[in-house]
């Protein structure tokens, strides 16, 4: 039987494939559109996805990370990283550094420690739970990036 560790790992290389499928399949004339004022562009999404994985391994590893005094100033050091990103080749750059952390932290997790509790910005998660979460959240990300393209008129299915 695979290790739970294995497991994440496939979890996050599948949505991990899928995120980069969808993303190629944005036009570039595509990248920087949002449906609204609000809401995301592709390219804003990838490097969201790229910062948090980087993020995520951290908490992974152990590594201490300051917790924001509030979550306006949390979404504001998000939203200046995610500007740093201004380019699709920058974005999977990022993706790509940032998957190869997720997947080496993995190697290193023991099955004793999965129950540990490991403190975020959003509450106390099991380690168990967190080493699913590059998986889930690239793969909720990569849903947001099909939902935009059906908006500017792209309805065919990209995974």
């Amino acid at each position: 039987m695979e290790s739970i560790t294995s497991q994440a790992k496939m979890v996050a290389g599948n949505a991990y494939q899928r995120l980069l499928t969808t993303f190629a399949a944005v036009p570039d004339d595509k990248l920087t559109w949002s449906p609204s004022a609000t809401s995301h562009s592709a390219l804003q999404i990838a490097a969201h996805c790229g910062f948090s994985n980087q993020f995520l391994a951290g908490r992974l590893s152990g590594e201490e990370m300051p917790v924001p005094a509030n979550v306006e100033e949390m979404q504001e050091g998000i939203k200046k990283a995610i500007a740093t990103i201004t380019t699709r080749q920058q974005a999977l750059d990022l993706l790509a550094g940032s998957i190869e952390k997720v997947n080496a932290v993995l190697d290193t997790v023991k099955p004793e420690a999965l129950g540990t509790e490991v403190k975020t910005p959003f509450g106390q998660v099991t380690l168990g739970f967190l080493i699913f979460a590059p998986g889930i959240h690239m793969q909720t990300h990569a849903a947001q990036i099909d939902y935009i393209q059906t908006i500017y008129g792209d309805v065919d299915m990209h995974m």
